[in-house]
């Protein structure tokens, strides 16, 4: 078992229904999402027969890392910029789910490491793609 620390950036990061970043209709504020930096911890396992390699497991153990919310006025003055944490080990406390997808289809001669990251407040997941 191997295990390795993966630095996502920012425009491989994707938020998805966080509340803030939907005002209402009324409001005259416009709203964005500014990704941070995450890391994401990952882990590699070979199972092994004396034939050869029986299977090749890939899967994230963590992921943490930071993102903001920025909101404007009509007239695209900068009015706050909102830092929120995520820690993986915390939110799956609070009943989020966290995956690892796209080894499926994996072709040997590609390299194997995070791709992107997505959060869904929405559905309270957080899903590493490799």
């Amino acid at each position: 078992m191997e295990t390795f620390t993966t630095d996502i950036e920012s425009g491989d990061v994707e938020i998805w229904e966080h509340d803030l970043q939907y005002p209402p209709e009324t409001a005259s504020v416009d709203r964005e999402v500014s990704p941070g930096e995450f890391k994401v911890e990952w882990r590699i396992e070979m199972e092994m027969r004396k034939w050869g390699v029986k299977g090749i497991s890939v899967y994230a153990t963590s992921i943490k890392g930071r993102f903001g919310i920025i909101s404007y006025d009509e007239d695209g003055n900068e009015l706050s910029d909102t830092e929120y944490l995520i820690d993986s080990e915390i939110l799956e406390k609070e009943g989020w789910s966290f995956e690892s997808e796209g080894l499926d289809d994996r072709d040997l001669d590609d390299s194997i490491a995070p791709q992107g990251v997505e959060i869904n407040y929405k559905d309270k997941s957080i899903v590493v793609t490799f």
